[in-house]
């Protein structure tokens, strides 16, 4: 069990900084170790992030110290609760990491638009519209 977990663990955390964070390219010339556009001007939010999805990847281990090896097992609920709210936080750090990844790669190359018209409609339009819907 350990050793499928450790692999497992390993694996989708470099999947997490490389491919879905964008991080660890070959051309960052001022972003060693990040990518070349970053959001951010400082660069230790990333490298916290980094090091957090690491250490956060690996709570199931940290269960099996404490409840096996340290035989706290009467705390075991706890540590259950506690490592729950910690992956919460690992999730949303990845999922901001990941929409800000997402965002810098599909406006650069133009999949995607920053600005989104909210004009209203007028009434032909809308009526073009319907039309539109029962002829489909």
């Amino acid at each position: 069990y350990v050793l499928s977990a450790t692999v497992s663990s390993c694996f989708t955390y470099v999947w997490d900084i490389e491919m879905d964070w964008g991080f660890f390219e070959y051309t960052t010339g001022s972003n060693p170790f990040l990518r070349d556009e970053l959001v951010y001007s400082s660069s230790s939010f990333y490298f916290f992030a980094i090091f957090e999805d690491l250490v956060l990847r690996f709570s199931w281990a940290y269960q099996i110290l404490l409840t096996d090896y340290l035989g706290l097992k009467e705390y075991s609920e706890l540590f259950v609760s506690v490592f729950a709210m910690l992956e919460m936080v690992r999730r949303f750090v990845w999922n901001f990491f990941r929409l800000e990844n997402e965002h810098i790669n599909n406006c650069g190359k133009f999949r995607a638009v920053r600005d989104i018209s909210v004009a209203p409609i007028d009434a032909s339009d809308q009526h073009g519209i319907i039309n539109l819907a029962f002829v489909l």
